[in-house]
């Protein structure tokens, strides 16, 4: 069975701690457009690990970032691999101008998606059977454990009742 991971990204695999770093590169060269983009090691490493335990081709993720408004997927699925971050991304949610969880919630409504946690520093999930898919990362500002640390691994895998 596919798994499903809504991912934010700022306050999930960046904050502004210490290994907070900004990189500048071309996507899809040679004729793609310099974008920034700002990520921190840790919560990349810790997000890799949780694709490892999991299985990287059970593994859809859909962006819910607000990344979403200003790369398209190839320009992400680019990023991605850029920065070593592991995972298939195979869309985003649509921005519907209102809070994320609805967002989320028209997604999986319209994309029969059952398996699935939500990773997001924001709490802005609306229903209450999204709130139980609901794994929140500490605050982008928290300096030192910001954003997806190790310690949410074991909350994600028992989302998606999978043994570490």
């Amino acid at each position: 069975m596919n798994k499903y991971i809504f991912l934010d990204i700022d306050g999930v695999l960046n904050h502004s701690g210490e290994d907070f770093k900004r990189y500048k590169f071309q996507v899809n060269p040679p004729y793609g457009r310099y974008v920034h983009v700002e990520f921190s090691h840790n919560n990349i490493g810790a997000f890799n690990k949780l694709i490892d335990l999991i299985g990287e081709d059970k593994i859809y993720i859909v962006i819910s970032s607000t990344w979403r408004k200003l790369f398209t997927i190839t320009e992400l699925m680019f990023i991605f691999k850029n920065m070593g971050i592991k995972g298939n991304i195979i869309g985003k949610t649509k921005d519907l101008g209102i809070a994320r969880g609805y967002e989320i919630q028209e997604y999986i409504d319209n994309h029969d998606v059952s398996h699935y946690v939500i990773l997001d520093d924001d709490s802005d999930m609306v229903f209450p059977e999204l709130i139980e898919h609901f794994v929140q990362t500490n605050s982008w500002y928290d300096q030192i454990n910001g954003g997806f640390i190790d310690e949410h691994i074991p909350e994600v895998l028992e989302k998606f009742k999978v043994r570490s």
